[in-house]
């Protein structure tokens, strides 16, 4: 029997909203990862979350993403495209069409769960939901080769035409690009097995939503509208685990290459029903352990900014010979390595930073020969924003403040030809950080739990282990009562039901001996602290042929024997029937058990049987 108890009015605010991931695996939990997630249900784009533009990518000629085409209103994300005035040339390409791209401003999204409720726009510029690396791994070769990560959820077009790419404008194409550099210097596209769903509605007609399980560093699984799945393997010719690596999420409208795909008309561009892309929402997920809690860290503003693993993790070090880690204890300030930087060359860092806030970059640096320059600059236009130039011999504190500005942030530590210095112990820290602001939690699920009446017990434990399914927008409780035939609670457990989507076995402890029969297990969902009267949804189930022991113990322990007056029995609860029967079988004695020795001093002597149930027992009158 399930009674849901929610208000109408709240069910209908809400009900647009369920999109429910896949169904995790037993013991794991889906959780909301807040940097990846957005309703884009304010007036603006949250700038501490996203870039408005991409940090290292002006967009496809000719195609410039600007950040004129991107706005927040009536609960969407807007990105749509323009026709230029006038022809700009960037980089040395010409570019006439505006276009817009929203990048995270994080690059940590790994192995999970992520999904984007989209509409296309109605022209042939793309719609898209993908994620990708902003810097190259080493190869496995040692022979300086290069690779990068880019999985595409969803990219689409938004209507059809005389032109090869025609097929992109309906359904879902879920693609995964290992771009791998070999030692010649030769980039290569080691694409997976594209994942097409099928569709006669163009994209653009209505919202859709497009999900991918990041499962693992070999595979991936799709989903379009919460339909059946499709399964994807990476190529896994060049490195065995070829997604490996965390990536930062893109909401990207860009145009395509032509003629693949036709350029956007200029009648469509000047249309505002038909050139913008919507987004209502994204959402990203992470496993965990279903009764754990899940704890957002905060990371630190630099990465590796000790050298403490060892090498350059988290760094790009350029120069010949550049940036190198040292572990020569003359040259290390702290712990057990620092970073030695040789002319011309330096180690660099982009820093994700909140914008138009001001910083203060601490460390510890040496300059063995010349004038090394500690600097950050836009990491778009390359302009200084600041520096401090390091020119003592021994290790010396050094400060640089700085304002991040709207965009992203570059930090240096540069040598010229002919220079050696050395640093270690950077820090970067807010200079007024703000107190953490509590957000309201996402009304993602009909909060609920089903109870699957599959059971196992372990009677060495004395517990019974049910299957149970909850779904739950901020953490609950869930109470679990489990009730005898009499409506007597036997069990009564509650447990903290952690926000998210949860598919688990719950240990129900038994603390008296059951007896064999059919029970009902009771569930309720209520917030924190709640009472009866607080109840969110509730659940219950028949339990049928629970037993006190498994199917090998059913002797039954009476005690003592030979007795005169009085037997003991353990192990039986009370108001359970026990019979007693003689050796041809007669009944002679039946009553419920109160809980106190029974009385057999009217029995006659001689040898008896006491039966509970299935339990057996053999004692002797005297």
């Amino acid at each position: 029997m399930r009674t849901p108890l929610l208000f109408l009015s709240f069910f209908l605010l809400t009900i647009a909203c369920f999109a429910n991931p896949p169904k995790p695996p037993i013991g794991k939990r889906w959780a909301i990862n807040p940097l990846y997630s957005d309703e884009f249900n304010g007036t603006e784009l949250d700038l501490n979350k996203w870039y408005n533009y991409h940090p290292t990518w002006v967009g496809r000629p000719p195609g410039l993403f600007m950040e004129s085409q991107i706005k927040v209103e009536d609960g969407y994300l807007k990105i749509w495209g323009e026709k230029m005035d006038e022809e700009v040339i960037v980089n040395g390409n010409a570019f006439n069409i505006k276009c817009g791209a929203v990048i995270s401003r994080k690059q940590t999204a790994h192995y999970g769960y992520y999904e984007c409720k989209f509409k296309a726009n109605k022209t042939t510029l793309s719609s898209t939901f993908w994620f990708s690396n902003r810097k190259n791994f080493d190869g496995p070769e040692e022979c300086n080769d290069k690779y990068s990560q880019e999985w595409d959820i969803q990219e689409c077009i938004g209507r059809e035409g005389d032109f090869d790419g025609s097929w992109f404008a309906k359904g879902m194409h879920s693609n995964a690009h290992l771009w791998y550099t070999d030692c010649e210097g030769t980039r290569h596209d080691y694409r997976a097995t594209e994942a097409r769903f099928e569709d006669t509605q163009l994209a653009s007609e209505d919202f859709n939503i497009y999900g991918g399980w990041w499962k693992d560093a070999n595979s991936a699984t799709y989903y379009y509208n919460n339909g059946e799945p499709l399964d994807q393997t990476f190529y896994d010719q060049v490195l065995d685990k070829p997604f490996s690596n965390p990536m930062g999420m893109n909401l990207v409208v860009e145009t395509y290459p032509f003629p693949w795909i036709e350029l956007p008309n200029d009648e469509e561009l000047a249309d505002p029903d038909k050139n913008g892309t919507l987004y209502d929402w994204v959402r990203a997920y992470v496993l965990v352990d279903a009764f754990e809690p899940y704890i957002t860290e905060e990371e630190p503003l630099i990465k590796n900014g000790d050298f403490e693993t060892g090498d350059l993790s988290g760094w790009i070090g350029w120069g010949s010979p550049g940036a190198a880690i040292t572990d020569n204890t003359v040259h290390i300030a702290n712990g057990t390595y620092a970073c030695r930087i040789v002319g011309g060359g330096a180690p660099e860092q982009i820093l994700d930073l909140k914008p138009n806030t001001d910083y203060t970059i601490t460390c510890n640096a040496k300059a063995v020969t010349g004038s090394i320059t500690l600097g950050v600059k836009d990491n778009g236009s390359g302009e200084k924003i600041n520096g401090v130039e390091v020119t003592g011999t021994d290790y010396q504190p050094y400060t640089l403040k700085f304002n991040s500005g709207n965009y992203a942030v570059k930090l240096y530590y540069y040598a010229q030809a002919n220079e050696e210095g050395y640093i270690d112990d950077i820090m970067v820290e807010e200079d007024n950080p703000a107190p953490p602001v509590e957000v309201e939690p996402l009304a993602l699920y009909d909060e609920n739990v089903t109870l699957n009446p599959n059971f196992s017990q372990d009677w060495t434990k004395q517990e019974v282990s049910i299957p149970l399914v909850f779904q739950a927008n901020q953490d609950r409780e869930m109470h679990l009562k489990l009730k005898n035939s009499d409506d007597i609670v036997v069990s009564d457990t509650v447990l903290t039901a952690y926000a998210g989507y949860a598919n688990a076995v719950v240990n129900i402890k038994v603390d008296s001996v059951l007896t064999k029969g059919a029970y009902s297990l009771y569930s309720d969902i209520r917030p924190i602290d709640g009472l009866e009267s607080d109840i969110i949804y509730t659940e219950s189930i028949s339990l049928n042929d629970v037993s006190v022991r498994s199917t090998k113990a059913e002797t039954l322990k009476v005690y003592p024997s030979p007795a005169s007056n009085l037997l003991h029995i353990n192990g039986i609860q009370v108001g359970t029937q026990y019979n007693i029967y003689d050796m041809k079988g007669i009944l002679v004695d039946s009553e419920p058990y109160n809980g106190e020795p029974i009385l057999i001093s009217d029995l006659k002597p001689g040898m008896y049987i006491i039966g509970i149930n299935e339990r057996k027992g053999r004692f002797v009158k005297r």
